[in-house]
């Protein structure tokens, strides 16, 4: 079952899961209506989390033009780009990992909208995730099932339209 999540600087809406092989897959929509799906094995974030466990703060660095052109900073997007392969709109999906390792408690962020970094503050990643995502499926069923005007119109339409494709 894919959950709605809000990205942390803008609150950017994204749908995720998580499958039985461990690897989350996250939709976006763009302003033009184009939907993205990007999805990150198990391995792939194992490897994004050891990337921040190694240092004090890890940039957002997911910038689209300096992913394009290879200027970005060291950080997540460029991460996943220049070390993992993703293409650039894989790696603009850090944004959404970054929201849903947070909310997990597994990362912390600086509190910056802009210039944003994170930290590692839990190694058990995989148990921090699985449990976050149960909580969001848990209280999107009671939502949705109750009361549908608790979520605002555009997250009800990204939600049912993304669910059902």
């Amino acid at each position: 079952m894919y959950v709605i999540d809000t990205t942390l600087g803008h609150g950017g809406l994204f749908n995720w899961l998580i499958d039985a092989a461990g690897s989350i897959e996250i939709r976006r929509r763009f302003v033009g209506g184009q939907v993205t799906v990007n999805i990150y094995s198990k391995d792939e974030l194992e490897q994004l989390n050891a990337f921040v466990a190694e240092r004090e703060w890890a940039a957002l660095a997911n910038d689209v033009e300096k992913l394009h052109h290879g200027t970005e900073k060291e950080g997540l997007g460029q991460f996943l780009k220049e070390v993992l392969g993703m293409s650039v709109a894989a790696a603009q999906g850090a944004s959404q990992l970054a929201a849903i390792f947070v909310k997990a408690g597994v990362w912390e962020d600086n509190g910056r909208k802009r210039g944003m970094a994170f930290r590692c503050v839990e190694s058990a990643w995989q148990v921090g995730l699985e449990a976050y995502y149960a909580q969001r499926k848990s209280t999107q069923a009671g939502t949705c099932g109750t009361d549908e005007n608790s979520l605002d119109e555009e997250g009800q339409q990204l939600y049912f339209d993304l669910d059902a494709s």
